[in-house]
């Protein structure tokens, strides 16, 4: 939206660009809502020790993921590539498919059901 109302973006451009984010991020956002709706009664311990590589990769997948997108829209916004509209959503969509499987894990992981109670 920023980036559209500083005039990197056509309306057109900015919503379809919006349509492909959107969902993604809605598939994550579910996996969230639906553990918590799951455990509404439940309590989870305080300390389920991870490794550090789980918590580094927890963090580092969702930053590069947020920076690459970020670059494809600043790359087009600026014009310093992307011929086209289409090379641009196509680049969106292929930035998006490369993380979204690894950052679903990692939000599957994060909020899965793992059975403990009151």
């Amino acid at each position: 939206m920023y980036i559209y109302v500083r005039g990197g973006l056509k309306f057109d451009e900015m919503s379809t660009a919006v349509a492909l984010l959107v969902p993604m991020f809605a598939v994550h956002t579910t996996t969230v809502v639906k553990f918590f709706i799951a455990n509404k009664h439940l309590t989870i311990p305080r300390k389920v020790p991870v490794t550090k590589t789980f918590v580094f990769l927890s963090f580092f997948f969702p930053v590069i993921f947020v920076l690459a997108l970020l670059c494809v829209i600043e790359l087009k916004a600026y014009g310093v590539a992307f011929a086209s509209f289409n090379e641009f959503r196509v680049s969106l969509g292929l930035v998006q498919t490369c993380f979204a499987v690894y950052i679903g894990l990692f939000i599957s992981s994060l909020y899965e059901n793992r059975g403990h109670s009151e």
